[in-house]
């Protein structure tokens, strides 16, 4: 009994081996790039930017969970602006940011902190 929950929490907490369902598929004509969350090193994603409908779209791919689509909505692609992102059917709402940085190459943007959570840098760089 004891050996059968060692493994079960082992493979629960080992990120290698809790593989999630293959997730979500990346927009057509995403373009690659590596996505910073906070602190943490950059990994590998796909954005797709659509200044018409003033959105922006980032896909990780599938790693401790599923491959996830994430669409973010603003008013402009200017430093300043104020982004609105998904909405997980949490009680506060979706999450709202704030453009830091835009350019061709780079979009950096905070969350904006509440009593709860600090604020997070997220960043965004696409690769040539």
């Amino acid at each position: 009994m004891s050996i059968g929950l060692f493994l079960f929490s082992y493979n629960i907490i080992s990120a290698d081996s809790a593989r999630a369902y293959p997730g979500e598929r990346a927009p057509e004509d995403s373009l690659e790039a590596l996505c910073r969350y906070g602190g943490g090193r950059p990994t590998y994603c796909k954005v797709k930017i659509d200044r018409s409908k003033n959105t922006f779209q980032i896909w990780t791919p599938p790693g401790i969970q599923g491959a996830m689509l994430h669409t973010f909505t603003t008013r402009c692609f200017k430093k300043d602006c104020l982004i609105t992102g998904p909405d997980f059917g949490y009680i506060q709402g979706p999450k709202k940011y704030k453009i830091l940085e835009i350019s061709n190459k780079k979009l950096k943007f905070v969350s904006l902190g509440d009593a709860l959570n600090a604020p997070i840098e997220e960043e965004v760089r696409i690769l040539d």
